[in-house]
C-alpha cells in the first residue's frame, strides 16, 4: 500500500509528465537549466562522459568562449565554461522566466543582488545572474533558440534542482516574489530537530498549512511548487512541484555558503558513487535511502558538488493517487 508520502509524490510525477523525459519547453518559474563553472574544460569533459556517456559539443563562435553543451545522445543535458577570475567551480541553476529584465527588477525590488545584469547570450537566449537574499547565486533564463535541458529524469539528466540556505523564511518570500513559487512542508512530528525541508508551489505564492506525514527517513523538507495545491478542503487542482528547499542548521560547516544543488538522475547509485571514486572524483556523503530514492553528494575532481540519485519508480495511479491524497487530507 502507497504511503501517504509516496502518493502524493506520483501524483506530483503525474503533473509534471516525468515519464516523459524529452523536453520542448518550460513554464515561467521551472528550473530548465545548469551548468558547470570548471577550472579545467578537458577533464571535466572525461569525468562527465566517462560518468554519465555525456558528450561535448563546443561552441564554435568567439563570443561563446569555449561554452560546451554536454549531450546525451541527440539531446542537450548540461552546459560547462570555463572559470575566470574568483569564480568558484560549482554547478549553477538556472530558472526559465518570460521576461529576464522584469525578472531582474523584480528581483532587486524583493531584496537580490544583481551579479550580472540581462544580456544575450548569441541567439539562444537571455538570461541574467542573481544573488539572493540568503546568499544564494542562480541564474534565469528567457529561452529562445535554447529552452534548456532537452531530457530529463532519465539516467545522466537533471531531475532536481534545490536550495541549500541557512535562512528558509526569507528565501520563501524572495522566490515568491519574483516566480511565484509557494511552499508546502513535510515534516516528520517524531523527530523534534529536524532538517527543515520545503518544496515551492505556484499561485499565489501563500504556503499550504496542511502537512505530510512520515516516519521512514529523519528530515522533514518543503517543495517548491508551481500552481495550486490539492488542500483538505480537496480541491483538484494541481501543481508541479519544481524543486525543493532545505535549511542549513548548526551540523552544517560555516563555509558551506547557501546554494543551489543540481541532481542528475543515475540507474544505480551505489555503481554511480563507486564509479565517481574510481575517475579521482570525492564521496561526500555516501549513498542513503530517502522515500523518493537512494541519493549521494559527490564531487567532481575540480571541486564541483552535485547530487546522485537513483529514483524509485512508483506505480501509474495519477488519477486514484490524486483522489486518494484530496480525501486523506495530507496535502
Amino acid at each position: 500500500m502507497m504511503t501517504d508520502y509516496a502518493r502524493g509524490l506520483q501524483a506530483a510525477r503525474t503533473e509534471r509528465n516525468l515519464n516523459m523525459p524529452i523536453r520542448t519547453s518550460y513554464k515561467h518559474g521551472t528550473p530548465s537549466w545548469t551548468d558547470l563553472a570548471t577550472s579545467d574544460m578537458e577533464a571535466a569533459k572525461e569525468f562527465y562522459g566517462k560518468l554519465f556517456g555525456w558528450t561535448a559539443e563546443t561552441s564554435p563562435e568567439p563570443e561563446a568562449m569555449g561554452y560546451t553543451v554536454f549531450m546525451k545522445g541527440e539531446h542537450a543535458v548540461a552546459g560547462c565554461a570555463s572559470t575566470w577570475g574568483e569564480m568558484p567551480t560549482c554547478w549553477s541553476t538556472y530558472v526559465t522566466v518570460e521576461n529576464v529584465d522584469e525578472a531582474v527588477a523584480a528581483a532587486r525590488e524583493a531584496g537580490g543582488e544583481i551579479f550580472m545584469e540581462g544580456c544575450d547570450v548569441l541567439e539562444a537566449g537571455r538570461m541574467a545572474v542573481i544573488k539572493d537574499p540568503t546568499g544564494a547565486y542562480f541564474s534565469i533564463w528567457q529561452a529562445k533558440e535554447h529552452i534548456g535541458a532537452e531530457v530529463v529524469n532519465e539516467h545522466g539528466a537533471l531531475c532536481w534542482s534545490e536550495l541549500i540556505t541557512r535562512d528558509t523564511e526569507k528565501a520563501k518570500e524572495f522566490y515568491g516574489k519574483i516566480f511565484g513559487w509557494g511552499a508546502l512542508q513535510v515534516s516528520d512530528p517524531n523527530v523534534n530537530t529536524p532538517y527543515d525541508y520545503r518544496g515551492w508551489t505556484t499561485a499565489d505564492g501563500s504556503e499550504s498549512s496542511d502537512i505530510v506525514e512520515f516516519s521512514d527517513t529523519w528530515f522533514s523538507w518543503r517543495w517548491f511548487l508551481l500552481g495550486s495545491w490539492w488542500t483538505t478542503a480537496g480541491s483538484s487542482e494541481s501543481s508541479d512541484i519544481v524543486g525543493g528547499m532545505i535549511r542549513m542548521d548548526e551540523k552544517w560547516p560555516d563555509e558551506v555558503p547557501p546554494h543551489w544543488m543540481t541532481y542528475f538522475a543515475v540507474d544505480d547509485c551505489d555503481a554511480a558513487a563507486a564509479k565517481v571514486t574510481e575517475l579521482k572524483g570525492t564521496v561526500l556523503l555516501s549513498p542513503i535511502d530517502i522515500p523518493p530514492g537512494r541519493f549521494a553528494v559527490v564531487e567532481d575532481p575540480q571541486g564541483a558538488a552535485f547530487t546522485i540519485i537513483h529514483i524509485n519508480e512508483q506505480p501509474d495511479r495519477s488519477g486514484e493517487a490524486r483522489e486518494e491524497v484530496a480525501a486523506a487530507g495530507t496535502l
